[in-house]
């Protein structure tokens, strides 16, 4: 990620940040039109940690997210795999890397992801770092690599989908 597209993740992590979870949750998903409805049928990597949060649904996908995820962690809990979901059109999407910014804009990571197939056998959908981290509680937000690709619908708020396994300790 450029520290361009760094400061621009890191500037728009603290103003969905600011704007408190009724605004962010107020945001209204743009509808985007596709190549080809698809369904999001399930994360297909394996899962070894309890799922500390999940956004991914089965409705149809557009690209280009409009809201950045916010995940809330009650206490501190050690992230061991984070992995975002690129179906983008059917193409999939060659695997970036994955950070996530706290509320007073502390940037962890970039990670660089590998990439698995999805539904339909598409090449790198699932993007998946495992950074064995342990976060204290509070707010952080999950910053992708290339919105371009990134999946989300409006059963997320326009926000990407994003699924994070760890252990609270």
């Amino acid at each position: 990620m450029s520290s361009l597209c760094q400061l621009s993740a890191i500037a728009l992590a603290l103003i969905v940040l600011a704007a408190g979870p009724q605004q962010a949750s107020a945001a209204q998903p743009m509808v985007r039109p596709v190549e080809k409805a698809v369904a999001f049928v399930a994360w297909e990597v394996p899962r070894t940690d309890p799922v500390v949060f999940d956004n991914g649904n089965i409705h149809t996908v557009y690209t280009q997210p409009i809201a950045a995820p916010i995940v809330r962690l009650e206490g501190q809990t050690r992230i061991t795999a984070i992995t975002t979901y690129h179906w983008n059109n059917g193409k999939g999407a060659d695997p970036g890397s994955i950070a996530l910014v706290d509320a007073h804009g502390r940037l962890y990571g970039p990670w660089a992801s590998h990439g698995s197939p999805g539904q339909g056998g598409v090449q790198n959908a699932y993007w998946t770092v495992r950074p064995h981290l342990t976060l204290p509680a509070g707010s952080y937000i999950v910053i992708d690599s290339d919105l371009a690709s990134w999946a989300h619908n409006e059963a997320t708020g326009g926000a990407g989908m994003v699924h994070i396994e760890g252990r609270e300790r």
